[in-house]
């Protein structure tokens, strides 16, 4: 079983990366796990709901306490899984995530500048303070050399970047 963990800060293309490997595989069904949800296509759990023009969506929907019933999913789950997001990307569950299956993380970057245009263009309203915070927490993440050595970095400038990196995530789950 495969495990596809995708982080970066707020703007740095997360969700719409997701949308893009959903469109790629065309979802089959909804699941439910505790205060876990999503969809499932072929034989992955993709963690978090999608929707259109959501400016907050996938696993941002979650329950705060989602990283409890993440912990006891990746214990019984018999499929892939891939997850994006603030809320599911700690360290115990990028370790677990390494434990149990074949791990891939992938942490998106972007220039200081693109990403403050990212901001305005969606015309969300996170402090700065919150933004300092989530990247200091992937900083932090990655001292675990665990972590680090099942890390990829990659810089998505445009939707052809997107699209790449989407069809290397399916490839990858799928071949």
């Amino acid at each position: 079983m495969k495990c596809v963990a995708i982080g970066g800060v707020p703007a740095s293309g997360k969700s719409t990366l997701m949308r893009e490997i959903i469109s790629l595989c065309g979802l089959k069904k909804h699941w439910k796990y505790k205060l876990l949800n999503g969809s499932m296509y072929k034989n992955t759990c993709i963690i978090g709901h999608y929707t259109e023009n959501e400016k907050f969506g996938g696993t941002d929907r979650l329950s705060m306490a989602a990283p409890v019933s993440m912990i006891k999913f990746l214990d019984i789950a018999q499929t892939n899984i891939i997850f994006e997001g603030d809320r599911l990307f700690t360290k115990d569950i990028l370790l677990k995530c390494i434990k149990n299956y074949e791990t891939k993380i992938i942490i998106l970057r972007n220039t200081d500048e693109v990403i403050k245009q990212r901001h305005i263009d969606r015309n969300d309203n996170q402090k700065e303070s919150f933004l300092k915070g989530r990247k200091t927490k992937i900083n932090n993440i990655l001292f675990n050399e665990t972590i680090a050595s099942k890390t990829s970095y990659h810089q998505l400038n445009n939707i052809q970047d997107t699209k790449e990196l989407a069809s290397a995530i399916y490839d990858y789950l799928y071949l």
